[in-house]
């Protein structure tokens, strides 16, 4: 059943709403997607190593690790990545960015990940 609701920060509509976890989408295709994530349903296989996905596009990205494809190329050390995404992380590497901070103690991290796993542990020893 969807049901229709509106973001009132945005004005903008978001009326596809997931059964299990009442997130709301803009697009049908989108909350089709989302409910993957519970179903643990994940149509587009690589043809290659049959891992799977969730949507066409990430398979799409997936795919540059088997054709060699690397055209994001680092201007600094000239290093290249199949996804523009690694690219930024990469440059972190040279700029120093910091853009991930814990809210418990304010150390900065590189990668929300890296935030992630240390918020994680800073819960136990920070407190």
């Amino acid at each position: 059943m969807l049901l229709r609701i509106y973001d009132m920060k945005n004005t903008g509509e978001f009326p596809y709403i997931c059964a299990v976890c009442n997130k709301s989408f803009t697009e049908q295709g989108k909350l089709k997607i989302h409910q993957c994530l519970h179903t643990g349903e994940c149509p587009y296989a690589c043809e290659v190593c049959n891992k799977s996905f969730t949507d066409q596009d990430t398979l799409k990205k997936h795919q540059h690790v088997h054709t060699g494809d690397e055209s994001f190329t680092c201007e600094v050390c000239n290093r290249s990545f199949s996804e523009g995404g690694n690219l930024m992380r990469h440059k972190r590497i040279h700029t120093g960015e910091l853009p991930y901070k814990c809210d418990l103690c304010n150390k900065s991290f590189d990668s929300k990940d890296a935030a992630k796993d240390h918020r994680h542990v800073c819960s136990v020893l920070c407190l």
